[in-house]
């Protein structure tokens, strides 16, 4: 009885050995595997999809740009600026329509690297003004620095875009009525405190300022986990709410522009801007929005160079005018 109740142990243990060494083993295989991923992925990064790809983290699109030939470029040139550099329109959008599974060119920075044979990197914030796109620049590039496997050099040049259709107003609303809320109107041409304004609110604890937890580095498992929720998101609002640009200008904040037709005035939509009418329609009136707001505009544009320039001084700085549409016409 003895011996065989030993016999049943001697068996029993050798089982929970068995799937013991198994469940070792399928570690080190799934370990190994996103290990090998993680060492990759940065290389894959150019060939996903471009309605994946635009899902995807600012670190993740930032390496994944397929106008620059490495993942981290040398030599490079630097697009700083607002939809207009991160190469929002209606190619983009025909692009994404009609291509599920290729990478096509859908903005300008794949134009000037086809052309020019030169790496170029865009680093635009849809619907910021210049401080925000001049901050999101530095810190996004001061966060792919922090990464464990990267070393992102320094431009070789920085091309600055500034749109007429809405950097003045976002200038207005992104900063300068953040500015009014904690600081010192009266002091807002001073440069030192002006400074301080940006370091408190755009620099520091911002999400892109450095990695905070070393997880961070993992680009593939960040991937992996965040994903599936963002593909569930896509269809869930493509099935319960159609864009309607028209009418989603209907409703914006800003109606800038107004011109008459037969003896009706119209608001023309916020979509098709214009040169900055500040202080002069009834939206601006309702929001306290005055003339003098328009010199505060263009100096926090001013302060967005010089911000740019004290923290990139090997770097040639140009600045992109972009009239607005109606300006054009």
């Amino acid at each position: 009885m003895f011996i065989g109740d030993l016999y049943i142990f001697f068996c029993i243990n050798i089982i929970l050995m068995k799937k013991t060494f198994s469940l070792i083993f399928l570690t080190i295989i799934i370990t190994c595997t996103f290990l090998g991923m993680e060492l990759i992925f940065p290389f894959l990064l150019k060939k996903i999809p471009l309605k994946i790809y635009l899902s995807l983290k600012p670190t993740e699109k930032l390496l994944g740009q397929t106008s620059k030939k490495s993942i981290l470029s040398k030599s490079y040139v630097a697009i700083v600026g607002d939809s207009h550099a991160s190469g929002f329109g209606d190619w983009k959008r025909d692009v994404v329509e009609n291509n599920w599974f290729s990478r096509p060119d859908y903005q300008l920075t794949h134009l000037f690297h086809r052309i020019t044979n030169q790496d170029i990197v865009a680093f635009g914030v849809p619907g910021g003004g210049n401080m925000l796109a001049a901050t999101n620049f530095i810190n996004l590039y001061n966060f792919v620095n922090s990464l464990w496997a990267f070393k992102l050099e320094k431009p070789q040049s920085i091309l600055v875009y500034f749109y007429e259709g809405n950097d003045f107003y976002n200038n207005i609303m992104d900063t300068l009525w953040l500015f009014k809320r904690k600081y010192n109107i009266n002091q807002l041409h001073d440069p030192n405190y002006f400074r301080t304004f940006i370091s408190d609110s755009y620099l520091k604890n911002n999400s892109f300022e450095k990695t905070k937890h070393w997880q961070e580095n993992f680009l593939f498992a960040k991937f992996v986990s965040s994903l599936i929720p963002k593909i569930w998101k896509q269809i869930q609002f493509k099935k319960n709410k159609k864009f309607d640009e028209t009418l989603q200008a209907e409703k914006s904040f800003i109606k800038p522009n107004k011109i008459l037709v037969g003896d009706k005035e119209i608001n023309i939509p916020k979509t098709v801007q214009g040169p900055p009418f500040i202080g002069l329609p009834e939206s601006d009136v309702l929001a306290n929005i005055k003339k003098e707001d328009l010199d505060y505009s263009i100096y926090i544009f001013e302060q967005s160079l010089r911000l740019i320039s004290t923290l990139f001084k090997e770097s040639k700085i140009r600045v992109v005018y972009i009239p607005a549409p109606l300006s054009i016409y």
